[in-house]
This record gives structure tokens, C-alpha cells and sequence, in this order.
């Protein structure tokens, strides 16, 4: 990208680093945030709809000098709300939007339980390499030792040796 003239050394003076108004994350009046992502053009035209945008700058998406004015203008809207706000209003659609989800959110997340990313083990949360760990955490949970359990992750990059606490 940098050969063809899209990136720039500068932290958030490009498309995919925060730079541009339609790709980053917003704080939101909870404390919580989003996250926007609306690249293509027929995205971001829904992200404007439905956000109910009708400042003409906003059809300047790809002039980098519009990009900090804009950014302001969509950190003032998304502040005026919480997320859950926002969710309601724009997930499900093609938007290209996610909220920021914290740790604990995350782990209970309806997608999070349906792909079972993450257990929690003894209040704490590890995130789980593949099915074969999952023998490793129940021989855990059942007897408390590690280093009886048998996985091929764990033996192959010492994951639940003897060493670890």
C-alpha cells in the first residue's frame, strides 16, 4: 500500500489506522464505544441514512482533508447516545458496525458461547486454542493438575506444563 501511495508512516493518517472518520471506534455516552467500519461506498451511504447525516461534507468520505472534521463530527453525534442505542439502531444492518465488547461482555457474548471461545476457568478467563484443550481444562477443573492431562497443543508449545501456575 505504501508503493502505491494508500499509507503513510503516520499513526492515523490512513484508511485502516483511525485516520479515516469511517473506520475506527467512537465513545458513546455510557463510556462504552463502537466500532465503524464502513468502507465501501454503499456502507457508509447506509451509515449516513440511518444516522440520519445530511451535512454535505460527509460526501467528501475519501478527502483526507475532510477526514479530522468529520471524525469530530461523528464523535459529537455518538456521544449524544449509549451504545445500546446504537447497536439497536445499526446492527444487523450492512452498515459494517460492531460495539466494542470488554472482556467479561465478550466471554458472554451470543456468538462467543455459540463458537465457545473462551472459558472460564477458576475466575479467570483463557481462551481456548482448539477442542483438545478442552480435556486438558476439565482434567483441570476435576483434579486441579495440569500436568496429568493430555493434549497435543499443550506438548507441542508447553502450554499447561509443570512450570506453569
Amino acid at each position: 500500500m505504501m508503493a502505491m501511495g494508500m499509507w503513510t508512516k503516520e499513526r492515523m493518517d490512513n484508511r485502516l489506522d483511525g485516520g479515516a472518520h469511517y473506520y475506527g471506534s467512537y465513545a458513546c455516552a455510557d463510556g462504552k464505544f463502537i466500532s465503524i467500519g464502513s468502507i465501501e461506498p454503499q456502507f457508509y451511504a447506509l451509515l449516513l441514512e440511518l444516522c440520519e447525516i445530511d451535512d454535505p461534507e460527509f460526501a467528501k468520505q475519501n478527502d483526507k482533508q475532510h477526514w479530522a472534521s468529520l471524525r469530530g463530527k461523528l464523535e459529537a453525534l455518538f456521544i449524544t447516545q449509549p451504545r445500546d442505542h446504537w447497536c439497536a439502531l445499526l446492527e444487523g444492518t450492512d452498515v459494517c458496525f460492531a460495539p466494542v465488547l470488554d472482556l467479561q461482555e465478550a466471554s458472554t457474548a451470543s456468538h462467543s458461547r455459540h463458537r465457545r471461545h473462551a472459558l472460564a476457568v477458576r475466575l479467570h478467563l483463557y481462551k481456548r486454542r482448539q477442542p483438545s484443550q478442552a480435556n486438558t481444562v476439565k482434567q483441570y477443573l476435576t483434579t486441579g493438575d495440569l500436568t496429568a492431562a493430555k493434549s497435543p497443543l499443550s506438548s507441542k508449545v508447553g502450554l499447561f506444563s509443570a512450570h506453569s501456575t
